[in-house]
């Protein structure tokens, strides 16, 4: 297991996480300075997203480690971006506040949000309950 202290440097982080126990991600991924911008950056509003182009009936959720070490959520419609934000590790609570958003944004045009492996982990965390969030949050999209 990797240890990590003040003289780790996030691409060290980012190489190694999946070493790292469930409490040192948390930690790693919840300082404030962090997590105020995560709040600050989310997806709050349906006219943050773009109009859409026809395709897909999908999104797809990816996570990304960029260079200086910053996690972000991408959603995708096809190979089309939609939106980028900073990801919360265990942020299935803010997955299903992301579908209803979509939902009232491209109504039944988009009928699911597709996780890429390394995106469901990172929502999911070490929360075992997290998958009832992502699970609702698709359901929600679903057209029945």
């Amino acid at each position: 297991m990797l240890n990590i202290d003040y003289q780790a440097t996030q691409s060290e982080i980012a190489a190694n996480w999946e070493t790292l126990n469930e409490g040192t991600k948390a930690a790693v991924l919840s300082s404030p300075d962090r997590m105020r911008r995560i709040e600050d950056d989310k997806l709050k509003f349906s006219y943050q997203l773009q109009d859409l182009k026809p395709g897909p009936d999908y999104l797809t959720l990816k996570v990304t480690w960029h260079p200086e070490g910053e996690v972000s959520f991408s959603l995708w419609h096809g190979i089309r971006f939609v939106w980028i934000q900073p990801a919360q590790w265990g942020g299935h609570s803010e997955f299903f506040k992301m579908a209803q958003i979509i939902k009232d944004r491209y109504g039944e045009l988009i009928t699911d949000i597709r996780l890429t492996p390394q995106a469901h982990a990172f929502l999911i965390g070490g929360d075992p309950d997290g998958q009832i969030d992502i699970s609702l949050g698709r359901a929600l999209l679903k057209n029945d």
